[in-house]
């Protein structure tokens, strides 16, 4: 797994979209999603030093207005723990980058009607 640095050249080969709204599950771990596209999500996460070290896993999105996209191919490409300011030992913030493996059809279609209509995140 590779740990983000304060600069890194962006390789993402897909149009990334900023999502509210949106939670994700992986391994018995929800966060909120950051920004998702047809090559990956990018999410949040609250931490007790307990996320499993595997890479490969499988996760489900959670949208507003829609059903739920289970069992979607993952693999991790980078995690950072966010800075805090909480004491020692207690929940930590990470920011998760995962790469979706091979897509099923039904998944890519799914996905892609999702990304479409998807309303743009308004500033604050």
């Amino acid at each position: 797994m590779t740990t983000l640095k304060k600069s890194f050249s962006d390789r993402r080969t897909h149009h990334r979209v900023t999502i509210a709204n949106c939670m994700f599950n992986t391994n018995l771990k929800i966060g909120r999603v950051i920004d998702i596209s047809l090559g990956g999500i990018s999410f949040y996460y609250a931490d007790r030093h307990s996320w499993p070290e595997q890479q490969t896993s499988t996760g489900t999105l959670y949208f507003e207005a829609a059903p739920p996209l289970k069992e979607l191919p993952l693999h991790t490409i980078a995690d950072l723990e966010l800075p805090n300011n909480y004491t020692p030992g207690s929940m930590v913030i990470h920011r998760r980058s995962m790469r979706f493996g091979a897509l099923s059809p039904f998944q890519k279609e799914i996905l892609t009607t999702l990304l479409k209509e998807i309303p743009p995140k308004v500033p604050k």
